[in-house]
């Protein structure tokens, strides 16, 4: 599809307030962990898939991808 440049920047603006929204709340849990004392004994794990396109290749949903992904949380 094509996007017009107004388009393209409220989906940039909008996929930017989602990372700053998450990065608070990280802020948070990492803030609460170290209140807790919890903070030098926490082990805190990041996971995620490929992520979305975001105009690489036109589009902006998620590439599809076959197969499953396995992975072992120890």
């Amino acid at each position: 599809p094509n996007f017009s440049p107004e388009d393209r920047a409220f989906i940039e603006a909008a996929y930017d307030e989602e990372i700053a929204y998450l990065d608070e709340q990280l802020g948070r849990l990492f803030d609460g962990l170290e209140e807790l004392g919890l903070w030098q004994t926490s082990l805190v794990l990041f996971t995620s898939d490929h992520g979305e396109e975001f105009f690489e290749h036109g589009g902006v949903d998620a590439a599809e991808v076959g197969g499953h992904l396995q992975v072992a949380i120890v």
